[in-house]
């Protein structure tokens, strides 16, 4: 038993080191350009170097701790909204740059950004070094959720499973870009999935965890999700909660009736959670805007110009199927521009190794919450079109919130049995012919 337990221990450690190599420094050059590694997402990042800038020179309270940009900026930057001045917000925390104005960003708590600035207070070391650190705790941080993560929902179906999901997420540079990004802290956005799953999971090996319990264990996951990373993709957040029911649920007596009450549970435990995040995002706006009624009015506009959009985007683009379209034919694997693979292409892969699988009844469960996963990536493209249309550089990510986790699992348990059966056809056949 204890030798399984340092098996395990070790397996942990290996996947979590080889996320970490990839999400720190693009160990693996999984993207080509080191400098487009290096600059990704930039442009909403400085977010949060405008954030820890501010802090540092206004105090760790100043601006309802909400992420903000600092000016003024060079007039060689054209501007406030220029790349130019976005990518000045780290110039002006490296260099102590005097801050005239700070600009806030009310969408977004950023409680990560509080810590970041607790550690900048607490170490003082030269901003460069700083700098360096961040991203290497932002890179750590992430490499540990998603260890945890592949630990914790595929290890009964063994090791070679376990390696497979991680070397396959590693090919991905959409997935090992948001590695080290500070500003979507996009492991975060897995703690519903985690937490639901671990509560379900403890429920189905016999442990006493009530409805009440269940409620706010869900409720807390949301809010969670809320602080460290805002409202950004929150459906595919939430809606993993439903993958651990559906999992869970499969074998169980009355199936249908405790998926519903479940379903049901988290249901009105995702409301909850929201409307926490709500009330709270509401108190931050508040203290800023002396008006609730402000406050109220920003929340409602920002979620209508996400899901609709403005008149000046084409309404053919914000078509469902358009939508769905351009991030398929969207490229997930590109190493080396020899290895090359679309999204379209691993939905592909996804069906077919379903399809080789549903044979197998053991694998029922895994294969309808690979379904509903699959539900949770596409809602943000479905419900927040604007945001996808405009957004084109960030929101291929989505596919790994959390399909592409399940859908690797299929694919490897598809080769593996593949496998298993050629190779036990081929002793079959040997042990006749020797005959």
């Amino acid at each position: 038993m204890i030798e399984i337990f340092r098996i395990k221990k070790i397996q942990f450690l290996l996947i979590w080191g080889l996320l970490l190599l990839s999400f720190n420094n693009n160990f693996f050059k999984t993207m080509d350009s080191q400098y487009h590694f290096d600059v990704f997402m930039d442009g909403t990042q400085s977010l949060v170097w405008g954030r820890i800038a501010n802090s540092e020179q206004n105090g760790l309270f100043s601006d309802g701790m909400l992420m903000g940009r600092c000016y003024p900026t060079p007039k060689e930057c054209n501007g406030n909204n220029s790349i130019c001045a976005k990518r000045f917000q780290k110039k002006i925390f490296l260099n102590k740059y005097k801050i005239e104005n700070y600009q806030v960003y009310k969408s977004h708590p950023a409680i990560h950004t509080l810590i970041f600035t607790l550690i900048n207070t607490l170490l003082d070391y030269e901003p460069n070094v700083m700098v360096e650190l961040f991203l290497f705790i932002t890179a750590l941080i992430n490499a540990f959720i998603f260890a945890i993560l592949i630990h914790l929902i595929f290890d009964k179906y063994g090791m070679f499973i376990k390696f497979f999901i991680a070397i396959a997420l590693i090919f991905n540079f959409w997935f090992i870009c948001y590695g080290n990004e500070m500003y979507m802290f996009f492991g975060f956005m897995f703690l519903p999935l985690i937490i639901t799953w671990k509560i379900f999971s403890d429920i189905n090996a016999g442990k006493e965890i009530n409805n009440v319990q269940i409620f706010l264990y869900i409720t807390l996951s949301v809010f969670l999700k809320y602080l460290f990373t805002g409202f950004e993709f929150i459906s595919c957040s939430v809606l993993m909660i439903f993958i651990p029911i559906i999992y869970f649920g499969i074998d169980k007596k009355n199936y249908y009736k405790n998926v519903f009450l479940s379903g049901v549970l988290a249901g009105l435990a995702i409301v909850f959670g929201v409307i926490i995040a709500l009330c709270v995002l509401c108190l931050q706006l508040w203290s800023l805007e002396g008006s609730f009624n402000e406050a109220f009015i920003h929340i409602f506009s920002r979620f209508m110009y996400r899901t609709a959009g403005e008149s000046a985007i084409d309404p053919e683009k914000l078509k469902v199927l358009s939508v769905l379209k351009y991030y398929l034919q969207e490229r997930a694997i590109d190493y080396n521009r020899n290895f090359q693979f679309s999204f379209e292409q691993l939905v592909w892969y996804y069906i077919i190794s379903v399809a080789s699988l549903s044979f197998f009844k053991k694998y029922k469960s895994l294969i309808l919450a690979s379904v509903v996963a699959l539900l949770a990536s596409i809602s943000w493209l479905v419900i927040f079109r604007q945001h996808s249309v405009i957004h084109t550089h960030v929101d291929p990510i989505v596919w790994y919130m959390p399909f592409l986790f399940f859908a690797f699992a299929i694919i490897g348990l598809a080769i593996k049995e593949l496998s298993l059966f050629f190779l036990r056809a081929y002793r079959s056949k040997r042990n006749l012919f020797i005959r």
